[in-house]
């Protein structure tokens, strides 16, 4: 009797266990996604943040491919467009022996001073799922907050670089969107614009002996963050400016950068430098031409 209960018990719980057992639909491989199996694209030095100005009427992403045999066009898909403010073409189109292509993002509809975020990407079908990529600034995918700002020509002078020279006709301009922020239009003619911000509170000068051109009157220090001249040096490569008290972090210095609110003269204690050290430590100057009698 004790045999037949055990034998009962097992049978009950093989049952059990059968009727818990789920049907799996066959496997069925998925699509190959190998490298060498898909004609691969992607973009190129893609931003995530794009400032522009209120003139431009369209922004241009680059995309690359490895393969530059036969002409090729590439579906793109949009997966964000923020107030609807972009109009995305629907594909981009690879010349034959081309290996990028330009894909032009109309802007037209993106209100000044208001960021708008786009996303757009490439169908699966022309990159790999599982890759990971060794070149920087490249992805499947782009996304990006672009803004427009308006700038406005309130002077224009002689820009005197203490290492790059003079250069006259410099348009000075203001931010219209945001106080306090100018800049330099190519004063290197490199094509590269330099902007400073003003910093603190205005101030009022009394003593002429302070700047080269003995300007009194109301004026704020400023700042100049690292940004690139344009210019290339021809042993070291690219050319950065940068304000003194910023690139030492000590606002002792901020006493040498002046911009006077009234006649728009400039002068900012700057450093030029390359990667492997500094170029020349001085003073960069601004002269409106009002000043220069023209």
């Amino acid at each position: 009797m004790r045999l037949n209960r055990y034998l009962l018990a097992a049978s009950a719980s093989l049952i059990a266990f059968a009727a818990c057992q789920k049907e799996y639909e066959p496997y069925e491989k998925g699509p190959e996604d190998s490298e060498g199996t898909k004609t691969e694209v992607y973009f190129i030095d893609a931003p995530s943040a794009v400032e522009l100005t209120t003139e431009d009427k369209t922004y241009t992403v680059t995309l690359g491919r490895d393969v530059t045999t036969g002409a090729l066009t590439v579906p793109v898909e949009v997966v964000f467009n923020q107030y609807d403010a972009f109009i995305v073409p629907e594909s981009v189109t690879f010349n034959d022996g081309e290996a990028t292509a330009a894909l032009e993002i109309n802007i037209e509809a993106v209100e000044a001073a208001k960021a708008s975020i786009i996303e757009v990407r490439i169908p699966s079908d022309y990159y790999y799922l599982y890759k990971e990529y060794t070149t920087a600034n490249v992805s499947n995918s782009f996304k990006a907050s672009i803004t427009k700002i308006t700038w406005e020509t309130i002077d224009t002078g002689v820009y005197s670089s203490c290492y790059l020279g003079d250069r006259e006709n410099v348009d000075l301009q203001a931010c219209k969107e945001v106080p306090g922020r100018y800049r330099f239009v190519d004063p290197f003619g490199a094509g590269t614009n330099i902007e400073f911000i003003t910093t603190g509170k205005e101030q009022d000068n009394t003593d002429p002996g302070t700047n080269y051109y003995e300007q009194t009157g109301k004026y704020y220090n400023v700042t100049v963050s690292a940004q690139q001249t344009g210019v290339t040096h021809p042993t070291y490569g690219p050319i950065f400016i940068i304000d003194v008290a910023t690139q030492q972090a000590n606002n002792g210095y901020l006493k040498y950068n002046m911009f006077f609110t009234e006649s728009h003269y400039a002068q900012i204690y700057v450093r030029y430098g390359v990667s492997a050290g500094y170029l020349k430590t001085d003073d960069d100057v601004f002269i409106p031409n009002s000043m220069l009698g023209e």
